[in-house]
Protein backbone atom coordinates (compact mmCIF):
# COMPACT_ATOMS: atom_id res chain seq x y z
CA UNK A 1 0.00 0.00 0.00
CA UNK A 2 1.15 3.51 -0.80
CA UNK A 3 -0.22 6.51 0.99
CA UNK A 4 -0.17 10.07 -0.20
CA UNK A 5 -2.05 13.32 -0.03
CA UNK A 6 -4.19 15.00 -2.65
CA UNK A 7 -5.84 18.36 -3.00
CA UNK A 8 -9.52 17.65 -3.42
CA UNK A 9 -11.96 19.67 -5.51
CA UNK A 10 -13.15 21.45 -2.34
CA UNK A 11 -9.53 22.62 -1.68
CA UNK A 12 -9.01 20.28 1.27
CA UNK A 13 -5.95 18.09 1.56
CA UNK A 14 -6.96 14.46 1.90
CA UNK A 15 -5.02 11.27 2.45
CA UNK A 16 -5.42 8.57 -0.17
CA UNK A 17 -4.28 4.98 -0.11
CA UNK A 18 -3.42 2.93 -3.15
CA UNK A 19 -3.49 -0.80 -2.69
CA UNK A 20 -1.53 -3.06 -4.99
CA UNK A 21 -3.12 -6.52 -4.97
CA UNK A 22 -2.30 -9.82 -6.61
CA UNK A 23 -5.04 -12.38 -6.02
CA UNK A 24 -8.28 -13.65 -7.53
CA UNK A 25 -10.51 -12.04 -4.91
CA UNK A 26 -9.14 -8.48 -4.97
CA UNK A 27 -7.70 -8.54 -8.48
CA UNK A 28 -4.32 -8.25 -10.11
CA UNK A 29 -3.05 -4.67 -10.07
CA UNK A 30 -1.11 -3.83 -13.20
CA UNK A 31 -0.90 -0.09 -12.80
CA UNK A 32 -1.17 2.91 -10.54
CA UNK A 33 -2.15 6.44 -11.55
CA UNK A 34 -1.92 9.72 -9.72
CA UNK A 35 -1.57 13.40 -10.49
CA UNK A 36 0.86 16.08 -9.50
CA UNK A 37 -1.42 19.10 -9.16
CA UNK A 38 1.55 21.45 -8.81
CA UNK A 39 2.64 20.34 -12.27
CA UNK A 40 5.90 18.62 -11.38
CA UNK A 41 6.97 15.72 -13.56
CA UNK A 42 7.51 12.20 -12.19
CA UNK A 43 9.85 11.90 -9.23
CA UNK A 44 12.34 9.22 -8.27
CA UNK A 45 9.79 8.01 -5.71
CA UNK A 46 7.27 7.58 -8.54
CA UNK A 47 9.74 5.43 -10.46
CA UNK A 48 10.41 3.19 -7.48
CA UNK A 49 6.66 2.59 -7.11
CA UNK A 50 7.22 0.20 -10.02
CA UNK A 51 8.85 -2.15 -7.51
CA UNK A 52 6.04 -2.08 -4.92
CA UNK A 53 4.33 -5.25 -6.18
CA UNK A 54 7.44 -7.28 -5.34
CA UNK A 55 6.41 -6.86 -1.69
CA UNK A 56 3.22 -8.87 -2.29
CA UNK A 57 3.66 -12.51 -1.20
CA UNK A 58 1.02 -13.75 -3.68
CA UNK A 59 2.96 -12.28 -6.60
CA UNK A 60 6.31 -13.64 -5.43
CA UNK A 61 4.78 -17.04 -4.62
CA UNK A 62 3.18 -17.08 -8.08
CA UNK A 63 6.60 -17.92 -9.48
CA UNK A 64 8.37 -16.86 -12.64
CA UNK A 65 5.22 -16.64 -14.76
CA UNK A 66 3.53 -14.18 -12.39
CA UNK A 67 6.68 -12.11 -11.94
CA UNK A 68 7.32 -11.95 -15.68
CA UNK A 69 3.72 -10.89 -16.27
CA UNK A 70 4.13 -8.14 -13.67
CA UNK A 71 7.48 -6.96 -15.10
CA UNK A 72 6.01 -6.79 -18.61
CA UNK A 73 2.69 -5.14 -17.77
CA UNK A 74 2.89 -3.08 -14.58
CA UNK A 75 3.00 0.69 -15.05
CA UNK A 76 2.88 3.91 -13.08
CA UNK A 77 1.08 6.86 -14.67
CA UNK A 78 1.69 10.44 -13.54
CA UNK A 79 -0.60 13.20 -14.80
CA UNK A 80 0.74 16.76 -14.72
CA UNK A 81 -0.73 19.99 -16.06
CA UNK A 82 0.91 19.76 -19.49
CA UNK A 83 1.51 16.04 -20.02
CA UNK A 84 0.88 12.48 -18.93
CA UNK A 85 3.81 10.17 -18.24
CA UNK A 86 3.74 6.38 -18.12
CA UNK A 87 6.67 4.53 -16.58
CA UNK A 88 7.35 0.84 -17.19
CA UNK A 89 10.15 -1.48 -16.20
CA UNK A 90 12.95 -1.92 -18.75
CA UNK A 91 15.46 -3.78 -16.55
CA UNK A 92 14.34 -4.79 -13.07
CA UNK A 93 17.88 -5.53 -11.85
CA UNK A 94 19.05 -2.03 -12.78
CA UNK A 95 15.92 -0.50 -11.26
CA UNK A 96 16.50 -2.36 -8.01
CA UNK A 97 20.13 -1.15 -7.95
CA UNK A 98 18.94 2.46 -8.34
CA UNK A 99 16.37 1.91 -5.59
CA UNK A 100 19.09 0.66 -3.24
CA UNK A 101 21.11 3.81 -4.00
CA UNK A 102 18.01 5.91 -3.32
CA UNK A 103 17.30 4.06 -0.04
CA UNK A 104 20.84 4.69 1.20
CA UNK A 105 20.56 8.46 0.73
CA UNK A 106 17.45 9.76 -1.02
CA UNK A 107 18.59 13.38 -0.67
CA UNK A 108 21.84 12.64 -2.55
CA UNK A 109 19.94 10.62 -5.14
CA UNK A 110 17.43 13.43 -5.72
CA UNK A 111 20.36 15.85 -6.04
CA UNK A 112 21.84 13.52 -8.66
CA UNK A 113 18.56 13.70 -10.60
CA UNK A 114 18.39 17.50 -10.21
CA UNK A 115 21.98 17.82 -11.40
CA UNK A 116 21.27 15.68 -14.47
CA UNK A 117 18.24 17.87 -15.26
CA UNK A 118 20.38 21.02 -14.95
CA UNK A 119 23.13 19.56 -17.16
CA UNK A 120 20.68 18.46 -19.86
CA UNK A 121 18.72 21.71 -19.56
CA UNK A 122 15.46 19.78 -19.80
CA UNK A 123 13.51 17.86 -17.18
CA UNK A 124 12.66 14.85 -19.33
CA UNK A 125 16.19 14.47 -20.72
CA UNK A 126 17.84 14.81 -17.31
CA UNK A 127 15.38 12.50 -15.61
CA UNK A 128 15.71 9.86 -18.30
CA UNK A 129 19.52 10.09 -18.27
CA UNK A 130 19.44 8.77 -14.70
CA UNK A 131 16.79 6.09 -15.28
CA UNK A 132 17.22 5.24 -18.98
CA UNK A 133 18.59 1.75 -18.56
CA UNK A 134 16.07 0.83 -15.86
CA UNK A 135 12.73 2.20 -17.11
CA UNK A 136 10.82 3.01 -20.25
CA UNK A 137 9.27 6.49 -20.25
CA UNK A 138 6.23 7.26 -22.38
CA UNK A 139 4.81 10.75 -22.70
CA UNK A 140 1.69 12.34 -24.17
CA UNK A 141 0.72 16.00 -24.26
CA UNK A 142 -2.09 17.26 -22.03
CA UNK A 143 -4.61 17.28 -24.86
CA UNK A 144 -3.20 14.24 -26.61
CA UNK A 145 -3.82 10.55 -26.17
CA UNK A 146 -0.89 9.58 -28.39
CA UNK A 147 1.91 8.29 -26.16
CA UNK A 148 5.45 8.26 -27.48
CA UNK A 149 8.48 6.53 -25.99
CA UNK A 150 11.29 8.83 -24.90
CA UNK A 151 14.84 7.81 -25.75
CA UNK A 152 18.18 9.31 -26.65
CA UNK A 153 19.41 9.40 -30.24
CA UNK A 154 23.02 8.69 -31.21
CA UNK A 155 23.95 12.31 -30.43
CA UNK A 156 22.53 12.16 -26.91
CA UNK A 157 19.45 14.24 -27.74
CA UNK A 158 16.11 13.23 -26.24
CA UNK A 159 13.60 12.22 -28.87
CA UNK A 160 10.04 10.93 -28.70
CA UNK A 161 9.62 8.02 -31.07
CA UNK A 162 6.68 6.36 -32.75
CA UNK A 163 3.47 6.04 -30.83
CA UNK A 164 2.73 3.14 -28.56
CA UNK A 165 0.11 0.90 -30.09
Amino acid sequence: MREGTVLSSDNNIKTVKQFVTWNEHDGFTIGLIHSHPAGTQPSAADVFTLLDPLKIPNLVNGGATAINYYKTNFSVTVVVYDATYVLKIRDITKLQALQREYALNNRAFNEKVSSAIAIKGDYDAGFLSVFENAVILYKAGAKDNLFKAAKFDNNGNLILIQPCL
